[in-house]
């Protein structure tokens, strides 16, 4: 990715069956928060008109490029929970959001962040 956006991370079964046996049963529970928070979130972005790309459970890296030709790699089986959102604008390090606090995250990073 090379332009200002949003990208809503989903984990790959193989993600998902790791926190599933380190979680037990509260994987059930952190996950209904991960669909809950990605959904108020991606409502709240599309609102401020952010372009939001989704990765599947397919995805295994996103790259973003910087406007001075330097990229960061993520490699979404690493991520913790089910969701996971990360701001990008190329002139700054892409960010991974809370989703909790998407409004204060946005602001953070889109508003305060030059």
């Amino acid at each position: 990715m090379d332009t200002t956006c949003a990208v809503i991370t989903q984990a790959d079964i193989s993600a998902i069956n790791r926190q599933k046996k380190q979680s037990g049963d509260d994987f059930y529970v952190g996950a209904d928060d991960d669909v809950y928070y990605s959904g108020v979130s991606e409502e709240f972005l599309h609102g401020k008109h952010v372009k939001v790309l989704y990765t599947d459970h397919k995805t295994r890296y996103v790259k973003f490029i910087k406007n001075n030709g330097t990229s960061s790699m993520l490699k979404l089986d690493t991520l913790p929970g089910v969701f996971n959102i990360y701001l990008f604008k190329p002139s700054t390090a892409p960010y991974h959001a809370d989703m909790t606090t998407i409004e204060d995250e946005y602001k953070r990073y889109f508003i305060e962040t030059k």
